[in-house]
């Protein structure tokens, strides 16, 4: 993931990351895998790297399109359900978060 993130100009990135032996994938995830309430705390993680928590974030914007990614729309003051999963999209309705739809999903 990092290339990727280093092409499109990201500082950092945070992914689920995967065992490497001898310079190999094993097929082993090295860590949590990086979803649902997992994904919350490796932000956590990565700002407190950086001498920082949640509440030092003026604005913090998530965009998703699964359910799985709940927890950190909990965290996020801007959040963005794009081309949502149905369960994601009636949450993010009733909630009144912004919904996006590309027309290139389903």
């Amino acid at each position: 993931m990092r290339p990727i993130g280093e092409a499109l100009g990201f500082d950092a990135v945070l992914a689920s990351e995967y065992e490497l032996a001898n310079g190999r994938f094993t097929g082993t995830l090295a860590g949590e895998l990086n979803l649902g309430p997992a994904k919350v705390r490796r932000v956590a993680a990565w700002l407190a790297e950086r001498g920082l928590a949640w509440r030092d974030l003026e604005r913090c914007a998530c965009w998703a399109d699964s359910v799985n990614d709940l927890p950190l729309f909990e965290v996020a003051t801007d959040r963005f359900a794009v081309d949502p999963h149905p369960r994601l999209a009636e949450e993010a309705e009733r909630r009144g978060w912004r919904v996006l739809r590309t027309g290139r999903c389903g």
